[in-house]
């Protein structure tokens, strides 16, 4: 210790007083005419040697913890070695805490146990856990919750003491301080049974102790996460297939990752690690477009990103893919150039061969929509001409039914209507001279009109629709009238307002529809109410059956009848929808939607009814 480190009581006692100020004293020793008393003067070669003792120790530890070959045992051993000889300790350990657990690690307990400690093996542990609050229990953890070093001469008394388990040898004395960094604990350098009381010199040298082993902790820690870090990056290069490159543009040396050599097909150490040696392994013709990806990188701060060819020694053709970015000094010059470089063959082949499967499934597309655009053609063509013909039937149909019901009218009916009058001619004739030959003819006018009658019939139901913009409602209202004829059979017409339909061909499809639905109605709904409604908003017109008869089924039979049909096929000749559903109370609704001023399709014969007034068949 220096004395100009002492207080001043400190001083005076160690200096003492001129021969002027005391009386002269004959067993006082002289030094540099001062005299001393031998006390004092003990004290102080003590303290000097204690002083050199700690500056040893420190110079000697500073020497182990700056040399990087040392490990954290070899560290943590040195440290407790000197701090016991230092302290005349028996016992003691040097941990650090562990990162990730919190633990607190005692790397010189274990080589100690053996010999010093008579705690059961399976109870023996070199790692101490935090409680969940993070802090450090007994008395070896006050040091760490605290930050601050501590001795005490009688453990058992120390506040923090929880005692000690079964077996572990007693503690006389015991001194703790901890290795901190910044405001970061990092362990310790704990100390126990010295052969004498520890005091606050002896804090003082292993608080100055664990700064030093503080300092190497971080540095030991630094390492570990370097080479880890190194380790997962070679890793992850061989994983991955890549290699990384530095190239000294002042010097012209290139330094390769030891996964590069092979990726080039070149033995280790072959490669000369120059610009040219690397050129010389690229394809000839990509070296010109790598060398220009160079110089746009360097001269013109262009991001290097490039796929190219390498050939190896044996003639391989190989793929990589580089990317590397320009390291400049502080006048903007470059000088050094780091990179990464992957072996992308495996990509580069399934890309082709993905390219020629894609050229090939494009061709097969091509020709296959080739194929089915062309039989499209064919169907649609196909469909128009069975449309055509479909439509032709049904106008040969309505042609010919309206054709034999005029002649039904004109001519048969006339016909009967002549034999009629002459018959009731006869009749009356025959009155006054045969009154039994007058009854016969009476009988015979009676059955012909009878067969006029039913003429007329037929000939209304061939020809229902008369040819004007009226005709329609007339001809659903006839419809109507004769349903109710029928027996324990209720129909009714509603039109609110007229709905002109000035295309007799639309008109007749509209009404063979409503036929159709009342017939069906009748006939296999066995209905007792049906309600024909026509009804007309803007220019869509609606036209609707309802009967009361059985439920609509929910799904319609595969295999559906001709009346549905044919209603379908009639709605889509004059371009309406067609929609038979359950009705809103049971029973069954036909709908039809149609515009009521349609538009003229090509080829379409717009009115039959014209037709058979010409005399078509």
């Amino acid at each position: 210790m220096d004395a100009n480190d002492k207080t001043p009581a400190d001083r005076s006692c160690a200096i003492g007083r001129s021969d002027m100020d005391r009386p002269p004293a004959s067993n006082t020793p002289a030094a540099d005419g001062l005299d001393v008393d031998p006390a004092e003067y003990k004290r102080i070669l003590v303290e000097h040697r204690w002083e050199l003792a700690v500056d040893e120790a420190l110079v000697q530890l500073a020497d182990a913890l700056i040399d990087p070959s040392f490990s954290f045992e070899e560290t943590t051993q040195t440290v407790l070695e000197h701090a016991r000889r230092l302290t005349a300790s028996e016992h003691g350990y040097v941990s650090s805490i562990d990162l990730e657990t919190g633990a607190n690690v005692a790397h010189t307990l274990t080589s100690m146990m053996g010999e010093q400690c008579r705690v059961r093996p399976e109870d023996r542990r070199i790692a101490f856990y935090p409680n969940p609050d993070g802090t450090y229990p007994a008395l070896f953890g006050c040091a760490l919750n605290t930050r601050v070093g501590f001795y005490t001469n009688d453990p058992a008394g120390h506040p923090a003491s929880k005692g000690l388990p079964q077996g572990h040898v007693p503690l006389r004395n015991f001194l703790s301080v901890p290795a901190v960094v910044g405001d970061q604990v990092v362990g310790q350098i704990a100390l126990a049974n010295s052969i004498r009381e520890y005091a606050e010199r002896d804090l003082l040298a292993i608080g100055r102790m664990a700064k030093l082993y503080a300092l190497a902790v971080q540095r030991m820690r630094r390492q570990a996460a370097l080479k880890a870090s190194e380790e997962r990056y070679a890793l992850a290069q061989k994983a991955a297939n890549i290699g990384s490159w530095e190239w000294n543009i002042v010097t012209d040396r290139i330094v390769w990752s030891e996964r590069i050599e092979p990726m080039f097909g070149l033995a280790p150490g072959r490669f000369a690690g120059t610009n040219e040696a690397f050129l010389q392994c690229v394809h000839p013709e990509d070296r010109q477009a790598v060398t220009e990806a160079v110089n746009a990188a360097i001269e013109r701060r262009k991001d290097y990103q490039i796929e190219h060819r390498i050939l190896w020694p044996d003639g391989t053709v190989r793929w990589v893919a580089e990317t590397g970015y320009v390291i400049r000094d502080s006048g903007g010059k470059a000088v050094r150039m780091v990179g990464l470089v992957r072996d992308v063959t495996d990509r580069k082949k399934a890309q082709t061969e993905i390219q020629k499967l894609n050229e090939q499934l494009e061709q097969r597309v091509a020709e296959r929509t080739a194929e089915l655009t062309e039989t499209n053609r064919k169907l649609r063509e196909e469909m128009r001409r069975r449309k055509r013909l479909e439509q032709e039937i049904l106008d040969i149909s309505e042609r010919e039914q309206t054709r034999i019901g005029r002649e039904l009218h004109d001519s048969l009916g006339q016909q009967l209507t002549g034999i009629a009058i002459m018959s009731k001619v006869l009749q009356q004739r025959l009155a006054g001279d045969s009154p039994e030959d007058a009854a016969r003819a009476a009988e015979l006018v009676r059955l012909i009109s009878r067969a006029i009658e039913e003429t007329r019939q037929l000939s209304r139901g061939l020809y229902p629709v008369v040819r004007d913009e009226h005709g329609l409602m007339s001809a659903l209202q006839s419809l109507a009238l004769a349903t109710e004829g029928l027996p324990g059979v209720t129909c009714t017409f509603e039109c609110e307002r007229p709905v002109p339909v000035k295309n007799a061909s639309m008109a007749v499809h509209l009404y063979r529809i409503a036929q159709e639905a009342v017939s069906n109605a009748i006939r296999h709904g066995r209905a007792r109410r049906i309600a024909i409604r026509l009804t007309c908003d803007h220019d869509r017109g609606t036209l609707s059956i309802l009967n009361d008869g059985r439920k609509f089924p929910k799904r319609l039979p595969q295999k559906r009848g001709m009346g549905l049909q044919v209603m379908g096929y009639r709605a889509e000749v004059i371009g309406g929808i067609l929609n038979v559903q359950q009705g809103p109370t049971g029973g069954t609704q036909v709908t039809c939607d149609f515009d009521v001023k349609p538009k003229r399709r090509k080829g379409a014969n717009d009115n039959a009814a014209e037709d058979a007034e010409h005399g078509h068949s």
